[in-house]
Formats: C-alpha cells, sequence, structure tokens
C-alpha cells in the first residue's frame, strides 16, 4: 500500500513538471529560451519555468502574440513595450500590479475581475475601448494617443493620476475620483470638464478642445504648479476657488510653475455654469437677463475701465466679450 502511495504522488510530480504551456509566437519562445526558461523552440515551455515568475520585460522582440502570458500566474510586472500586439488577455494574471504595453497594437485587452493592478500605461495604441471598471485599485492610467470615444473610471476611487490626450473624448466624469492629482486630457472633444470633485489635483493640462465651461474650483487652486489651457477658443470664464485669483498667483508662490492660457481665458468664482451638463451652456445663456458684473484683464485679475487697454467684459449670464478700450 505504501509503494501505491509512493507511485502515485511520483507519478503526480512527473505529471506537474512536465506541463507545458502553448507558445506560438516564435519571437515570443525565443526570447524566453534567451532567458533560460527554455530550450527548443518547439511552441511550448514548461509551464514550472515561467509560472513562478513575478517579473517579465519583452520590450522590442517583434512579439505579435502574447499566447502562453496566461501561465505566467504569479506575475507582478509586465512590459511588452514596442511589440505588434494586437489583443491581450490578462484575466489569469491575478497578482499583476503593473502593466506597460507602450507602442503596441492593442485592438483589445480584458483585465481580470478585481484585479490588484496599480498602474497602466497604454499610449501609443490603437484602443477603441478600455474597460477598467474591476480595476478598484487603480492609481495611475495612461491611455494617450488611441481612438477613446468614452472613458468610464467611475470605478476607480484610487487614481491619482490620469493622462488620456489624443483621443476623441467627447465628455470625462471624474467625480468619483476624490485621489486625483494630475490630470492630462489635450487634444479631445471636450466641452465642459468639472474638477470640483478633485480636492488633490495640482497639474491639469486640457489644451486643444472645443471647450466652453471649465470648473476648477476644488479648494487646491493655490497649490497648483501646472495649468495649461491654450488652443480653447471657446473657453472664457473659468471658476476658480477665490475671488481675483489668476495664474500670476502662482508664478508668485511658485516660479516654476508651467501657465499656458488664451488670451479670452479669464476667472472667476462665478462664471454662471456648474460644468455637469452641455445643456447648461446653451440654456443659461439665453435665458438668464445679461448684466456687467465684472472687468477683468488678461491675467483674470479685477480692474476698472482703463482707456486704450484691452479688457475683457464678464456678464451676469456667464458670458464674456473681450473689448479694446477707447479713450472717452
Amino acid at each position: 500500500m505504501q509503494k501505491l502511495i509512493l507511485f502515485l504522488l511520483l507519478s503526480n510530480c512527473s505529471f506537474f513538471f512536465s506541463q507545458k504551456t502553448f507558445v506560438p509566437d516564435d519571437h515570443f519562445e525565443q526570447f524566453l529560451i534567451d532567458q533560460s526558461f527554455d530550450d527548443v523552440l518547439d511552441d511550448s515551455v514548461l509551464t514550472s519555468n515561467i509560472n513562478g515568475l513575478t517579473h517579465l520585460s519583452v520590450v522590442n522582440q517583434f512579439i505579435s502574440d502574447l499566447t502562453g502570458i496566461e501561465a505566467f500566474v504569479s506575475l507582478q510586472h509586465l512590459n511588452f513595450n514596442t511589440n505588434y500586439i494586437e489583443t491581450l488577455d490578462l484575466s489569469a494574471n491575478t497578482s499583476l500590479l503593473e502593466l506597460i504595453a507602450t507602442g503596441n497594437e492593442l485592438e483589445n485587452i480584458s483585465f481580470g475581475q478585481n484585479s490588484p493592478l496599480k498602474s497602466i500605461f497604454l499610449q501609443g495604441n490603437n484602443l477603441s475601448e478600455l474597460d477598467v471598471s474591476h480595476l478598484a485599485k487603480l492609481e495611475l492610467l495612461e491611455c494617450s494617443v488611441n481612438l477613446l470615444e468614452t472613458l468610464d473610471v467611475s470605478q476607480n476611487p484610487s487614481l491619482e493620476h490620469l493622462s488620456c490626450r489624443f483621443n476623441a473624448l467627447t465628455e470625462l466624469n471624474l467625480t468619483q475620483n476624490p485621489m486625483l492629482e494630475i490630470l492630462g486630457c489635450d487634444n479631445n472633444q471636450l466641452e465642459y470638464l468639472n474638477l470640483s470633485s478633485n480636492p488633490f489635483l495640482y497639474r491639469l493640462w486640457c489644451r486643444s478642445n472645443p471647450m466652453q465651461c471649465l470648473n476648477m474650483a476644488n479648494g487646491n487652486n493655490h497649490n497648483f504648479i501646472d495649468f495649461a489651457t491654450w488652443n480653447t477658443p471657446e473657453l472664457t470664464c473659468i471658476k476658480v476657488d477665490t475671488p481675483n485669483w489668476s495664474p500670476l498667483d502662482l508664478l508668485i508662490t511658485n516660479p516654476d510653475a508651467n501657465i499656458i492660457i488664451d488670451t479670452q481665458n479669464f476667472f472667476s468664482v462665478e462664471c454662471g455654469i456648474d460644468c455637469s451638463e452641455t445643456s447648461n451652456l446653451t440654456e443659461l445663456n439665453s435665458n438668464q437677463p445679461k448684466e456687467l458684473i465684472k472687468i477683468v484683464n488678461l491675467l483674470g485679475q479685477e480692474v476698472e475701465y482703463t482707456p486704450n487697454t484691452v479688457l475683457i467684459y464678464q456678464y451676469s449670464d456667464g458670458t464674456s466679450e473681450k473689448v479694446f478700450t477707447t479713450a472717452d
């Protein structure tokens, strides 16, 4: 009886250590051979050689298929930057903390349920959809230079850094991201952006959008070190924390601050719009009486009427007008 038990144990061990994982991409398998995880180019690798790896970096290896990655069950850090991968399923990699997949041809990517992923770098791919709804621990998402028309980050309460530049986003709801510190959303199709629910935000780039409404009154304006709204020709009034706040205040307190704004941008605590819905833009501008409430200069500072000067008239309906004043 003891011999039978010993035989069964040895048989099970032999079966376990002889299990193989299918690796059809020759470039991927050759990389594993070069790293001494495999020895023969035969579309397979011993599973026991790879299932304990925690780090894998296969940068610029001409790989087009990562089939076999599902056997790397202990993987915490995966970098396959600059390859030719179009689709990827990481649902079996439940220990993954960091993913770097920049410069590929990704059209589809899926993550596991309740994945512990904290950092994702996906810039420079062909993604038209991105589902991060099961990544509750996600802190950094870099998905710039893709084909995204929508992006839902409402299930990512730990998100601190979001870069979604050069996509086709028409809206971006950040009300469920209270930890957000850094936001880059340049070169999209955003008409409005409400950042009042992001009290730690201190770096913002939202250039080159058809933006009409920006609410950056998050209680932290005095700590901003980067602020860029250049090339937003339809944006005039920007809602801020305190009266008479202007980018000049940032440059005084922090000479290294990077401030780039359009000449028609000005700053006020009352813009007449809350930036929560695009419908507000037309409705408020058409229904409210129009009265002059403030005159500001190009730095957003409230001033008195001055002849022979470019000034911005701010009205009660949220609209504004840039005026070159003349001597009486």
